[in-house]
């Protein structure tokens, strides 16, 4: 192998090093419809839930690997007492609106109510059925989960807690990037990768100088 294609397969070697290496962040943004489904919990406990305004302003850049938390909603109770059908597993159904990509994903979960010893403790727990991933774009492929949440009271005061407490508890989203998409058009090549091409076509134009040189003398 002569020395003009030895540089050559080094330099493309290089280069594909560098190729791997570069990943390209994504930037999510969060939408305006995200819910969380409480209707069939008449049947059991009865939940509320309210999800938090700063959802639809949230956007956040991620690389590869990177998660981002945000606080996405509370729910609560407001029956007074925990009865039977209380303390069957009713379902609940989240659903995470996005804008970047243009996705809404739906997370199932179940509400149970709890009642301890001689009824001194009641409250409710909602347990969600996560981590969902999701694939978009070309390649790309990001999870969500969402945090368990219980709230628990004591000296008979029921699920919802004594008069001043709203028998609530906070739910959290958190997003994980698992792949990038592929980028749509051709990206800029980074500053090194044009350092290593610049110094390649330099090396190519020493040799051949020289072997013009050798060859007239």
């Amino acid at each position: 192998m002569n020395r003009p294609i030895r540089i050559l397969c080094f330099i493309a070697a290089l280069l594909i090093a560098c190729g791997s290496a570069y990943a390209t962040p994504y930037t999510f943004e969060m939408g305006g419809e995200s819910s969380i489904d409480v209707t069939k919990t008449t049947q059991g406990l009865s939940m509320w839930t309210d999800i938090y305004q700063s959802v639809s302003s949230q956007a956040f850049l991620l690389d590869v690997g990177d998660s981002f938390t945000f606080k996405f909603a509370r729910m609560g109770t407001d029956e007074s007492w925990i009865n039977e059908d209380d303390l069957k597993p009713m379902e609940v159904t989240a659903y995470l609106d996005f804008d970047m990509p243009d996705i809404t994903q739906d997370i199932s979960g179940e509400s149970t109510g709890f009642s301890g010893k001689f009824e001194f403790n009641q409250g409710w727990q909602v347990i969600w059925d996560d981590p969902v991933y999701v694939g978009f774009g070309d390649g790309g492929r990001f999870a969500i989960e969402l945090s368990d949440a219980t709230f628990s009271s004591s000296m008979w005061t029921g699920p919802h807690g004594p008069c001043w407490s709203e028998g609530d508890a906070d739910i959290f989203a958190t997003v994980t990037l698992e792949a990038a998409p592929s980028p749509t058009t051709a990206p800029v090549p980074e500053p090194a990768t044009a350092v290593l091409l610049g110094l390649g076509v330099g090396l190519l134009g020493v040799t051949r100088l020289k072997r013009k040189k050798a060859s007239e003398n």
